[in-house]
């Protein structure tokens, strides 16, 4: 079994870590999480609280600072949808004015390489900006209230509760577990269980778990139960890994996610078929 890059309280982690790959970087000791108690002191969550955050991120004229939930291998948006990398970068683009000198990308572990061969998304987004300067980070990102930005490496994080990830007033905010803490919960499961849970924890897996082989099986089960992001989620993922094999599977998804009205998935198949 791989080295387990986040466990939470009330995690199988034997059973949830079982297929996951070892990524190509090193990850080292724990981090504990205190929970905040709502009958002692005020609890923020983490989601609107990390908005807040990087709004107060001190603003250089020669920065261009991108901040976004990341994994080693790919970039999500605020709607949970993979952003590509030259969707990032066209985005970026019209920001670079003639005082902009880089471009930092506040999303953890985008310095790094995800895989053996592979270039750190830094990298990607820099070659899709004609060489323009792109920095990236080197592990867990956290902001603190006054936008102050660090990293950390840790193989464990550890929470004293489960559930949606909340902080106390002036407490720093993890980035990935904003978005992760939905690994806690186990898998979506029973008649109660909708297709956003399985979208919700498949960008858990990735940003937070480290594993995208959890992410794509939880993508794949919330194309099946209607989601379109889903769909297009797993589509893009299958891709990545090339393939004929992958490719079809790809391609059907993108079809499920068309038949569920989701647009990004009709133009990426139009596009798939265009250049056949």
């Amino acid at each position: 079994m791989k080295r387990i890059a986040a466990v939470l309280v009330g995690l199988s982690a034997s059973l949830a870590w079982a297929d996951c790959a070892a990524p190509a970087f090193n990850l080292e000791g724990a981090v504990a999480i205190e929970a905040c108690d709502p009958e002692r002191e005020k609890c923020l969550d983490a989601t609107s609280t990390l908005f807040e955050y990087t709004r107060r991120i001190p603003d250089d004229p020669a920065v261009v600072s991108v901040a976004l939930q990341s994994s080693p291998w790919r970039f999500y948006g605020p709607d949970m949808r993979i952003l590509a990398v030259d969707e990032l970068a066209a985005r970026i683009r019209p920001q670079l004015t003639t005082e902009a000198k880089r471009v930092s990308l506040l999303g953890s572990w985008t310095g790094v390489v995800g895989e053996a061969g592979a270039k750190s998304l830094a990298d990607q987004v820099s070659l899709a900006l004609d060489g323009f300067p792109v920095d990236g980070m080197d592990g867990f990102v956290w902001i603190s209230p006054q936008g102050a930005v660090r990293t950390t490496h840790q193989a464990f994080t550890m929470r004293s509760s489960r559930g949606p990830y909340e902080v106390r007033e002036g407490d720093e905010v993890m980035v990935a577990l904003a978005a992760g803490w939905y690994v806690g919960m186990g898998e979506p499961s029973g008649e109660h269980a909708v297709a956003e849970d399985f979208v919700l924890a498949g960008r858990a897996w990735d940003v937070f778990g480290l594993c995208p082989e959890n992410a794509l099986a939880a993508f794949e089960k919330g194309a099946a139960r209607g989601s379109g992001v889903a769909a297009y989620n797993a589509a893009m993922m299958r891709m990545e890994q090339g393939g004929s094999e992958n490719l079809r599977a790809a391609i059907a998804l993108l079809l499920r996610g068309s038949k569920l009205g989701d647009q990004k998935s009709k133009e990426k198949l139009q596009s798939l078929r265009q250049s056949k």
